[in-house]
């Protein structure tokens, strides 16, 4: 039992650092592997791809439509949080957003259903568009991760295959099957 306890820490160790870790921490390696499957991760549903904002005032929401008119989305953090500086004017809620998962993206952006306002945050408006697939690897960051350490297990076991000679005992594996 100490034996199989020790390799199962050891397979354990070894997956970790030649899939796991690597997955996560080869940032360029996992930003060419989206790009060249990036027709792999089309989505089941579309998604919005934006930022949806919710303001407590009809003077809040002009200010915040004119601050973000044309600005790029690493900006518009930056500007909503000035806004709320003192007191949480605007709430926003990021995308993507999966279809049937924001009544209001919902209506808006898919054209179906309905939503309620906010009572609180009654003035509501979106920056952004629908999209199928992902455009970057944030759209759909853990579907590719996982489909990256797929392809990093793959890519090793191949390799222990070339470098270490091994021969299966056809009699034991068939008295395991049967």
């Amino acid at each position: 039992i100490s034996q199989e306890y020790y390799d199962g820490l050891l397979m354990f160790e070894i997956s970790n650092n030649e899939v796991w870790q690597k997955s996560t921490l080869d940032t360029l390696g996992l930003e060419n592997f989206f790009e060249k499957n990036k027709k792999n991760f089309k989505f089941e549903k579309p998604r919005f791809k934006g930022m949806l904002f919710f303001c407590k005032s009809e003077q809040v929401f002009h200010d915040i439509v004119a601050a973000l008119d044309g600005c790029d989305e690493s900006e518009r953090v930056s500007i909503i949080a000035e806004f709320n500086k003192e007191e949480q004017k605007v709430r926003i809620l990021r995308g993507p957003i999966e279809k049937g998962k924001n009544k209001y993206v919902d209506s808006v952006v898919f054209g179906e259903g309905e939503f309620e306002l906010r009572e609180d945050y009654p003035y509501v408006d979106i920056i952004g568009k629908a999209i199928t697939y992902p455009e970057e690897l944030s759209d759909s960051y853990g579907d590719v991760v996982n489909a990256y350490q797929d392809y990093l297990e793959d890519k090793w076991v191949k390799k222990l295959h070339r470098e270490i000679p091994y021969k299966v005992n056809k009699k034991v594996l068939n008295s395991i099957i049967h």
